[in-house]
């Protein structure tokens, strides 16, 4: 395998970051049409933030602004498939496939890949599950954001296909997986990230695996102890309309650039285009592993810094989310907060021609991203989400 190492010296804010891409492997072959969001210049100048209040009794922060928000419903978009037309009056009869067979599965935290042998003379699979109904090129599926421990069922049936026509099919096969009985691999999940304790300053090296899944980066940030104890000791904005003043702070917004920066040319190495650059910085973040604020707080909701999700190597969804966004708009993209009644996410502008599901305002079509498991896309929403309303907080530049 040939190495190749990119490495970043920050200037900026106490954060240094390194870059390496470890290459061996063919280019990626996107799927997902052509990526050309709107793309705005980064503005040095943060401007003048309003006040907001604090929900508790404590004295609310010196500076404090409220995002634009709107409430909108998801909509998704796919690729039309071109269809033929046929003659004939009378449709050729269906040939008859060998059944799918030998069914096996593995977890990778809440996400179910299902493998099975492919039959002779097929190009082409029917899934069927609690998550609808699909139709896929290969033999296998990748069921996302599956509940721990319990039953999934799912039916498969093999197709051949020829200009756009089922020539032959097999029966429908139903296959029961118990959750409980199958190991989780985590190998190149959320494993945690290496921490370098300097004596006045950590480093924290996180490392993920690229999307072409053959290819590792790795970035390191610095960060003084007594800035993370700073930012650990300032009061909590509650309401996600405010949380444009976590990553608008100064030192926190310094910090996501230079590491928007290290992601930007680790990417220019390889040759990558802006939608897979952009799926290396949802990456990166999705590579730190989700924690409740119950779990790392003991508080029910504690909204943190970019700083100290990185510092502390973990977060809730308002946390990575918060992250993801700053590093993203740090790329130069019109970004936005998507609310729902208990969840957060990340919403990425983009134009016509794009897969996924998006929700729009003033016909500006945010892309929804999910940050609380490894292996989401842009474009890609949990199944529970699509018919959910939300909020939508737009993230000035």
């Amino acid at each position: 395998m040939k190495t190749l190492m990119s490495k970043l010296v920050a200037a900026a804010a106490a954060a240094v970051i390194a870059v390496s891409a470890f290459a061996g492997c063919s280019d990626y072959d996107e799927g997902e049409g052509p990526f050309d969001p709107f793309s705005i210049g980064r503005d040095s100048k943060n401007g003048k933030d309003e006040s907001a209040e604090e929900q508790n009794d404590s004295e609310p922060e010196k500076t404090v602004t409220t995002s634009v928000t709107t409430t909108a419903s998801v909509t998704a978009t796919t690729s039309k498939k071109k269809t033929t037309t046929t003659t004939t009056t009378t449709p050729p009869p269906i040939k008859k496939l060998d059944d799918p067979q030998n069914f096996t599965a593995k977890l990778e935290g809440t996400d179910l890949i299902i493998v099975w042998d492919e039959p002779s003379g097929a190009n082409a699979y029917d899934v069927s599950s609690d998550n609808g109904e699909t139709t896929v090129r290969s033999n296998t599926v990748t069921l996302y954001g599956v509940i721990p421990n319990s039953t999934v069922i799912i039916k498969v049936r093999a197709l051949e296909i020829k200009n756009g026509n089922i020539i032959a099919e097999s029966n429908w096969q139903s296959i029961k997986f118990d959750l409980s009985k199958i190991p989780t691999d985590n190998t190149s999940k959320r494993k945690g990230n290496e921490l370098t304790d300097n004596g006045d300053s950590i480093t924290r090296k996180i490392e993920w695996l690229s999307l072409d899944e053959k290819t590792r980066f790795w970035t390191a940030v610095t960060i003084k102890k007594s800035d993370y104890e700073k930012y650990s000791k300032q009061k909590r904005l509650y309401l996600p309309s405010q949380y444009i003043n976590y990553i608008n702070e100064p030192y926190n917004r310094a910090t996501c650039k230079n590491i928007a920066d290290a992601i930007l040319k680790a990417a220019e190495s390889q040759g990558y285009t802006k939608s897979q650059t952009v799926h290396e910085a949802i990456r990166f973040v999705q590579s730190i592993p989700y924690k409740t604020d119950i779990d790392s707080r003991g508080q029910r909701e504690y909204p943190k810094y970019p700083v100290e999700t990185i510092y502390e190597d973990n977060g809730d969804c308002e946390d990575l989310s918060m992250l993801l966004l700053s590093i993203i708009r740090e790329m130069g993209f019109q970004t936005c907060f998507i609310e729902f009644s208990d969840h957060i996410g990340v919403g990425i502008l983009g134009t016509d021609g794009l897969e996924g599901a998006y929700y729009e305002v003033n016909g500006r079509k945010y892309y929804y991203v999910e940050t609380t498991d490894f292996g989401w896309k842009f474009g890609q929403i949990p199944e529970r989400r699509r018919t959910e309303k939300a909020v939508i907080h737009e993230i000035p530049m």
